[in-house]
């Protein structure tokens, strides 16, 4: 799973994570974890689906981090 950070199944329940997170706090492999959770309740990033991420207080911050962890890595592969 290099593209992705995670992923979801909603026949199984089964949730995948990338080798990515490995390295990272846990307050941002945990965003990652609800994010899919809340997948098993609405599949589409919809209002309902935000609302329900939005109990993360941690939010704002995990998504910056991998945002900006994705574009350094960007920079890097382009660079290198």
């Amino acid at each position: 799973m290099n593209r992705r950070w995670a992923s979801c199944s909603t026949d199984t329940g089964e949730i995948r994570l990338s080798h990515r997170l490995q390295s990272m706090p846990s307050w941002v492999v945990d965003h990652v974890l609800l994010h899919e959770l809340v997948h098993l309740h609405e599949s589409c990033h919809g209002p309902e689906f935000q609302r329900l991420l939005d109990a993360d207080p941690n939010r704002q911050r995990a998504e910056a981090y991998l945002a900006g962890w994705s574009a350094g890595n960007q920079w890097i592969d382009r660079m290198g």
